[in-house]
């Protein structure tokens, strides 16, 4: 249906168009950017739910090893995570994440 949109606009010579355009490329990205940040932040959720059963801070430095090498996957593999302020960004949450249970 959006094909079609896209073709009557292009056809009738519609001002319209190149904006339309220009939407549905920024939403593909968009899309595409949240399927690869879904795709990496799944590994870390059976990490980060043993972490948050935890009782004691000695037992949350056990997963650290584990947490550090899928981070370091992440960092290595994903197209969103290699800028390195979002890759911050997310250091900076999950530390906030592990504070908290401290």
């Amino acid at each position: 249906m959006v094909r079609r949109l896209v073709e009557i606009l292009e056809v009738s010579g519609s001002n319209y168009f190149a904006v339309f355009r220009t939407i549905f490329r920024d939403v593909i990205q968009a899309l595409n950017e949240a399927q690869n940040i879904a795709l990496y932040l799944k590994t870390l959720i059976p990490i980060f739910e043993m972490i948050e059963k935890v009782q004691d801070i000695q037992s949350i430095s056990l997963y650290f090893n584990r947490l550090f090498h899928t981070l370091a996957l992440v960092w290595a593999n994903s197209v969103y995570y290699t800028n390195i302020s979002r890759f911050i960004g997310f250091l900076q949450q999950w530390t906030n994440f592990v504070i908290l249970k401290v």
